[in-house]
Formats: C-alpha cells, structure tokens, sequence
C-alpha cells in the first residue's frame, strides 16, 4: 500500500489535521479535519495540500467582506502585488528592494480594520514611515498627497540653517514654486547658504 506523508496536527486554511481516517479504493488518503469554526470535515489529503479545500463550507474567499469593488480593498491589493507580483511596474521598487507586508495585513480584514482605526479617509494614501521598511501597523500611517511627497525616498534633503528638510517644506518656507527653487538650488550645487533668496522670491 502506498505510504502518505503524515498530515496530523498540520493547518490548511481554516482546517486543522485531526486524524487520519481511511484509504480509498484508488489509494487516496483522506483526514479528519477541525474547521475553525468548531465542526468536523473528511477531506482528501491531496485536496488540502493544493489547497482546493480550505475549510468546512463555511467559508469562501472570495465573499469574505463584500468589499473588493472599494478603494481601500484596491489600496490593500496593489500594496501586496508591488511587494510580491514580480510583473507589477512597481515591484523593483518595493518587493525587489525586500519590502514586505506584515502577516497580519496579508488577510484584507485586519489591514482594513487597522485602517479605520488609524484614520483612513478618501482623500489620504498608505505612506510608509521608514521607505526602507515594511507595510505594517508600526511603520504605516494614511498620509496627505503633501506628507507622501516630503516622504518620497527620491526627494531631496537640503540643509537649511543646520537642519535637513525637503525641497517641498523649504518652499514652502520661502513661499515660492518649488520648480523654480530646484533649479536656483542646483545653480550653487545644492548649497543653501550660496542662494540667493530675493532672486528665487
């Protein structure tokens, strides 16, 4: 009789291995299974190893939340295929340079969840602290277009009176386009203390 591999105690989805139960005519293995949700289903092996089978019935995937027309479930789904879809436009920027999403935020409910307690609205994006960091609760916040940019890991840092800040906040400060500031900047090569102001006003 053919040896199956050992699959007690082991977790598919939301189905835990609890014994093994019977062999087939065609010598398929099946396995008593524990569904999260407290009741007990028979499964082929073969169909929790390439996960056909995920739980008992009662749960689907793809009716989990009845929210994957909205916008925070599209900010959720690029968030994953920049960091893990090697054919996403972004990947080299994000999963490429080792940027991943936490364990929690991989389920769309907890990501979601998060958000409304962080201050999600329509009008902000998922800005990441650390650009060098992953998606996650410690790392992320819902960010202005404005915030986004001073964030952007190609902005460039200027020293203004010992202290480093963005092209975006220093003009602000001066009250100019910034445009026009980047070029007066990269006139004296980057040196603030060359520029002269009343020129850029």
């Amino acid at each position: 009789m053919k040896k199956h591999e050992n699959l007690i105690g082991k977790r598919f989805g939301k189905l835990t291995v609890v014994s093994f139960r019977s062999v087939d005519n065609n010598g398929h293995a099946y396995w008593l299974c524990r569904c999260d949700c407290g009741r007990f289903k028979v499964v082929r092996g073969a169909h929790l190893k390439d996960k056909h089978v995920r739980s008992c019935g009662c749960w689907n995937p793809r009716i989990t939340h009845g929210m994957s027309g909205t916008r925070i479930y599209n900010i959720w789904s690029k968030m994953l295929q920049r960091c893990y879809l090697k054919s996403d436009h972004a990947y080299s920027s994000y999963g490429g340079r080792g940027i991943s999403v936490c364990r929690e935020w991989r389920k769309f409910e907890s990501f979601y969840n998060w958000s409304m307690d962080h201050g999600y609205s329509e009008s902000l994006s998922i800005d990441r602290k650390n650009n060098d960091g992953n998606y996650e609760p410690s790392n992320c916040r819902w960010a202005t277009p404005k915030q986004q940019a001073n964030n952007n890991r190609h902005n460039h840092l200027v020293n203004v009176d010992g202290k480093l800040i963005t092209i975006s906040q220093y003009a602000d400060q001066l009250n100019v386009e910034q445009t026009r500031l980047r070029k007066k900047l990269v006139s004296v090569n980057w040196d603030t203390k060359k520029l002269n102001r009343k020129q850029v006003i």
